[in-house]
C-alpha cells in the first residue's frame, strides 16, 4: 500500500472531529447532500454512492444484495463511531470498520450485505478449503465519500496506523454495554485494486468459538470501499484465515468505482 506522509496531524484531527454527513445503510438518506453543498446540477455524495454501490444485477446469478441500516439492524454493534470506545487508541478505526461503520469522517456512507443464494451454497457442500468458504461468505460492503484528500488521509493515517499498532489485539465497547474482543490483527496481501488498498484479518471470539474476520479496504479517488467477510455458514473447521471476500463481489464493486 502506498503511504502518504502528512505534515503534523491536521488531517487526523479533521478526520476525527467533523460530523458524518449521512447515516449509513439507510436508502432513505440517499438524496441528502453532504456537509458541503454540491455544485448546481451535480448529485450530492450520498446520491453518488447509491449509484456506485453494487447491486444484484451487477453480480448476476448466485448472489443477493440487501440494504443494511445501522439504526434497524439487530446485529449492529453501534450506530455511530463515537459510540465505540477501545482500550488502545489507534485501534478505534479498526473497531469501526469491522462493525460496518465508516473510516474517519466521510461526507456520506452506505452499506449493503451481499450473500450467496442458497442454491450456490448447496452446490458447494462437497467443496473444501477456500472455495467452499468463499461460497458461504457473507460480505458487508461499505462505501464512503470524502472531501478532497481526506480519503487518502483516512487510509494512511488512521487505518494503516491501526493495523500496525494493534497486532496484539484490542477490546471494543459500545455504549449499550456490548463488548467485542479481537485477539490479534495481521496484515495481508491486498493486491493492486483502486488507487491504493490494504487488507488484514482479525481473530475474535463469538459464542465461545474463535473466528477470523477478513477485511479489504480499497480507495478509488475520494471514495473508500470496505469489504468485511464473515463465514455465513458459521462452520468451524480449523481454518485460521476465515472466508475470503468473494472475487465476484470484489471485482464487480471495484469496476463500478472505476
Amino acid at each position: 500500500m502506498k503511504r502518504t506522509v502528512l505534515a503534523a496531524s491536521a488531517f487526523s484531527v479533521a478526520l476525527l472531529a467533523g460530523p458524518v454527513g449521512c447515516a449509513g445503510g439507510d436508502s432513505d438518506g440517499a438524496d441528502e447532500p453532504g456537509p458541503k453543498a454540491s455544485r448546481a446540477g451535480e448529485p450530492g455524495p450520498a446520491r453518488r454512492l447509491a449509484t456506485q454501490m453494487i447491486t444484484a444485477a451487477d453480480l448476476g446469478h448466485g448472489y443477493s444484495v440487501r440494504d443494511f441500516s445501522l439504526a434497524k439492524e439487530k446485529s449492529a454493534f453501534a450506530t455511530t463511531p463515537d459510540r465505540i470506545t477501545v482500550d488502545r487508541g489507534p485501534c478505534h478505526p479498526l473497531a469501526t470498520v469491522l462493525n460496518q461503520l465508516p473510516l474517519g469522517r466521510p461526507q456520506a456512507f452506505l452499506t449493503r450485505v451481499v450473500s450467496p443464494e442458497k442454491s450456490l451454497g448447496a452446490a458447494t457442500e462437497e467443496a473444501t478449503g477456500a472455495a467452499a468458504k468463499e461460497a458461504t461468505a457473507v460480505t458487508y460492503v461499505t462505501l464512503a465519500a470524502y472531501d478532497r484528500g481526506m480519503a487518502t488521509a483516512a487510509m494512511d493515517t488512521l487505518l494503516a496506523r491501526g493495523v500496525d499498532s494493534c497486532r496484539l489485539g484490542f477490546t471494543a465497547r459500545a455504549v449499550n454495554g456490548a463488548t467485542r474482543t479481537y485477539h490479534s490483527v495481521a496484515g495481508e496481501e491486498a493486491g493492486t485494486a483502486g488507487d491504493e488498498a490494504l487488507a488484514y484479518r482479525a481473530a475474535t471470539t463469538v459464542d465461545g468459538v474463535t473466528r477470523t474476520v477478513r477485511t479489504t479496504v480499497v480507495r478509488s479517488g475520494d471514495v473508500i470501499a470496505v469489504y468485511v467477510a464473515v463465514d455465513g455458514a458459521a462452520r468451524v473447521d480449523g481454518e485460521p484465515r476465515g472466508p475470503r471476500v468473494p472475487a465476484a463481489v470484489f471485482t464487480a464493486q471495484n469496476a463500478k468505482l472505476g
